[in-house]
């Protein structure tokens, strides 16, 4: 799993699938977006643990890190974007 980075999010999501839950960090995100559609190599995560999902990167763009600082509920030690950014994470295998 590597983090490309904070992305800015709207309401016409930059990554357009949303996963099931909001108790996500970046790993669960990433397997609930492979399940919902193998596709799906692009997760990010979002206010304390939203997750949503992309076959591309979508429409988000790069913002500061400090955008992206909203602890995950699931695990304070990881960061789950903020409101309208996603903490972007591609799979690679």
């Amino acid at each position: 799993l590597q983090y490309l980075g904070c992305f800015t999010d709207s309401g016409n999501r930059a990554l357009p699938a949303p996963a099931p839950g909001t108790t996500h960090i970046p790993k669960s995100c990433q397997a609930a977006c492979l399940q919902l559609d193998a596709s799906c190599i692009y997760s990010g995560v979002q206010y304390f643990g939203q997750c949503f999902c992309g076959a591309t990167l979508g429409t988000g763009s790069p913002a500061v890190e400090t955008d992206c600082n909203t602890p995950c509920n699931a695990n304070s030690k990881y960061m789950c974007g903020g409101p309208y950014h996603n903490s972007v994470y591609k799979w690679e295998e």
